[in-house]
């Protein structure tokens, strides 16, 4: 499912363009929400609800900072390959920052750990996890730019089926590093590999009051030891390492001496040291998350302490503040305080063997500044010590198991993950998984695991990668604040916000406004009312093409008494299209400045007519009053005539790239300028294609066309005249447009 994160990325991207920075700021803050309160689920069984939703919405405000910043590039820069790179930068800033503060930073979510089983993941090795988030971001603004395009929604650069390049480019750029190599990583020379048992001993669930180990961890993981050493025996294997998991002693053996016995004895029969995790007491507020090797000679010779303690969940940082917001902070009743060597233990200078083990402690796997120090201090292996039993049922075992698996790839060395109850795993330095225990069972991973001394380029550029993505993005922030243009357009005034009581722009021009019937008899009037009480000073224009049910004769006797009703008949019923050209030609003979067309069966509201006459004194060409933008509506519409229109509309989109959401809308108003162009003998279409063909002309000669947000209602007396013979002209016509448009360039470059 790992694809869905562009996808995703994507999605907010398309979020951010909204015309209003504090819905953009809405739509981040619910995209953060989505993201990170089903991911960190698992908090939820320990802390309980309110904490996990707060830790929840606390790391989505890092989208809303993102979302600000992004929104700002685009709008001031336009949608363009350097915009795609800046945004997709500061992606990978932000999600810099929020795995380093405050307190330490909580990088759970990082984009690079969703790759664990992506081709991508190959990449790790040489860019790191900031270099991952950077192609999963790119790959995002990709999808984003082609998805915009082919819906018709840009009008620059890339445009209609052009889309499909960058589209394109986001899956190529997949299969391309399925064929990446490995940067060289040499295992020492006389030893490939070493021998590691590492013990998951599993055990009864954590007590929900007290939080306390159960009684018997240490009694399950020595029992799965004992077996494990019997096991080896009997293979004739030797071990070199037995590893126990976070918290599998409970409080310190070396404070018991029985605890230690044991612990000594099981190593001497494994002819191997013993590795243990186990809380360490210091003084009467604290204590330390440590690692601690037993030994077949009665010694502890190594120590590791955790030196990222979880916040939170490890520590209490400013713990009086936070006692008043929730009294769950007194679960952690001892802080845990961070140890400050690195983890690397040397068994050649332990006199235990050979080999130099790299040490992390749980949460540790996933700060890749962690893995990095103990590769650069000599790591061959790297173990890590985790206990998930306080996380229950929950993914979080699974999500780590992800992050060990990006880590063994990205640092170039094996990763062996172990738990007190599941998951645990070893991974080879390519990512393979080499042994696997489920959630709690009992039992051991144990395999010759690979041992390398290579130094990746991701780990040789240290925290550069993302000091330097994060920097470019800042420079493209930067950029973009040092100007004052919008390539994106602005929010619109609310005056053009379109409501049943909108005001007539002043002074009104001449104005026709075209109404096409044929037996609409029963609802003309009603509708012709509405049009004359809401824009008194606009003309109208009924085209009447003989209709049986008397409409033209009803029309007429209205014209007598109103001078600003006009009435032009036709021989028979000639189609939708025909109709309009003809009263568009009525009335630029008589001088209308201002043409408009609506539908007789009250379906367009007259009341917000004077919205489309505004946008037009505001400097559009062609006005439409359109159902599918933000704000726009339909009421009591059966649902097959939703999916009709709007699967219309996808098509005309995509097919055509007008830029334009409802082009079959028939709610519009037209400058005189605009209609003397494109008023014409060919244009031949009857039905509702008219107005695609209508947009089409429009858009050809660089009209400005805007969509105004309307409500359509359902007719409610007479008959609809849409049939199937309409839909297949509509379907054959664009489509034939379409094909014609984006192969124009083709034609051109072969003429």
């Amino acid at each position: 499912m790992w694809m869905l994160l562009p996808v995703a990325i994507a999605l907010l991207g398309a979020g951010l363009l909204v015309r209003s920075a504090r819905l953009a700021v809405l739509v981040s803050l619910m995209w953060g929400a989505a993201f990170f309160i089903p991911l960190t689920q698992w908090a939820s069984t320990y802390a309980g609800s309110m904490p996990w939703i707060a830790l929840g919405l606390f790391e989505a405000l890092y989208i809303v900072l993102f979302g600000l910043l992004a929104r700002t590039v685009m709008v001031r820069r336009g949608l363009c390959v350097t915009t795609a790179l800046f945004v997709s930068a500061l992606w990978v800033g932000v999600e810099t920052l929020r795995s380093s503060a405050p307190w330490g930073g909580l990088p759970w979510g990082a984009s690079a750990f969703a790759l664990a089983d992506s081709p991508l993941l190959n990449l790790a090795p040489w860019i790191g996890m900031a270099g991952l988030a950077l192609v999963v971001a790119l790959m995002g603004q990709l999808l984003l730019f082609g998805a915009l395009a082919l819906l018709g929604r840009r009008r620059r650069g890339l445009t209609g089926f052009s889309g499909v390049w960058p589209c394109a480019v986001a899956v190529a750029a997949v299969l391309v590093t399925v064929v990446v190599p490995y940067p060289q990583n040499r295992a020492p020379s006389d030893r490939p590999t070493m021998t590691i048992a590492a013990i998951q001993g599993s055990m009864d669930g954590i007590d929900p009051v007290s939080y306390t180990m159960p009684d018997d961890v240490f009694d399950n993981h020595l029992a799965v030891t004992r077996t494990t050493i019997d096991t080896a025996a009997e293979k004739g294997a030797e071990l070199d390492l037995i590893v126990w998991p976070e918290d599998s002693t409970g409080w310190d053996p070396r404070q018991d001496p029985h605890l230690a016995s044991q612990l000594t004895s099981a190593a001497q029969d494994a002819g191997a040291p013993i590795l243990v995790g186990t809380q360490t007491r210091v003084g009467e507020t604290e204590r330390l998350n440590q690692s601690v090797l037993f030994t077949p000679e009665q010694t502890t010779p190594y120590q590791y302490s955790k030196r990222h303690p979880v916040p939170f969940g490890e520590f209490i940082p400013m713990r009086d503040v936070f006692r008043m917001v929730t009294d769950k902070v007194d679960l952690v009743s001892l802080d845990m305080i961070a140890g400050e060597e690195v983890g690397v233990m040397d068994l050649a200078a332990l006199d235990q063997g050979e080999g130099r083990v790299g040490i992390l402690i749980c949460f540790e796997i996933a700060y890749d500044a962690l893995v990095q120090d103990i590769v650069d201090d000599g790591a061959e292996v790297i173990v890590v010590q985790s206990n998930n039993a306080l996380f229950g049922d929950s993914h979080e075992a699974i999500q780590q198991l992800a992050q060990a698996k990006v880590s063994a790839v990205m640092s170039g060395r094996s990763v062996v993950h172990i738990s007190t109850v599941g998951h645990s795993a070893i991974f080879s330095p390519e990512g393979r998984q080499i042994d696997f225990v489920d959630h709690w069972e009992e039992g051991v991973l144990m395999a010759d695991v690979p041992l390398r001394t290579g130094i990746t380029p991701a780990v040789a550029a240290g925290p550069w990668i993302s000091v330097g993505i994060a920097a470019l993005g800042m420079v493209g922030l930067l950029l973009a604040l040092s100007t004052d243009r919008r390539a994106l357009a602005p929010a619109p005034s609310a005056e053009l916000e379109v409501s049943d009581h909108a005001s007539l722009p002043r002074p009104l021009p001449p104005t026709l406004i075209v109404i096409p019937t044929y037996d609409e008899r029963e609802a003309l009037p009603g509708t012709l009312a509405r049009l004359r009480a809401a824009v008194p000073e606009a003309h109208v224009l009924v085209v009447d093409d003989s209709s049986p049910d008397g409409t033209g004769q009803w029309a007429e006797s209205i014209a007598a008494q109103d001078p600003a009703v006009h009435v032009l008949h036709r021989a028979g019923k000639q189609g939708l299209g025909p109709a309009y050209l003809a009263g568009f030609a009525w009335g630029l003979e008589r001088g209308y400045r201002l043409l408009g067309e609506m539908d007789a069966d009250a379906s367009h509201r007259p009341e917000q007519l004077p919205g489309l006459l505004e946008a037009v004194r505001r400097g559009a060409d062609l006005a439409i009053g359109s159902r599918w933008v933000p704000g726009g509506a339909v009421h009591d519409w059966p649902l097959h005539r939703q999916l009709l229109s709007r699967g219309a509309n996808l098509y005309v989109r995509v097919l055509m790239g007008l830029g334009v959401s409802d082009a079959t809308a028939g709610f519009r108003v037209f400058r005189a300028e605009l209609l003397e162009r494109l008023v014409s003998d060919d244009i031949a279409s009857q039905g509702y294609c008219f107005q695609v063909d209508m947009t089409r002309r429009a858009r050809d000669l660089g009209a400005v066309i805007r969509e105004v947000p309307i409500d359509f209602d359902e007719r409610t007396e007479g008959a609809s005249k849409m049939s199937s013979g309409i839909v297949r002209e509509a379907l054959v016509k664009v489509t034939l447009w379409g094909l014609a448009r984006r192969t124009q360039p083709l034609r051109k470059a072969l003429r």
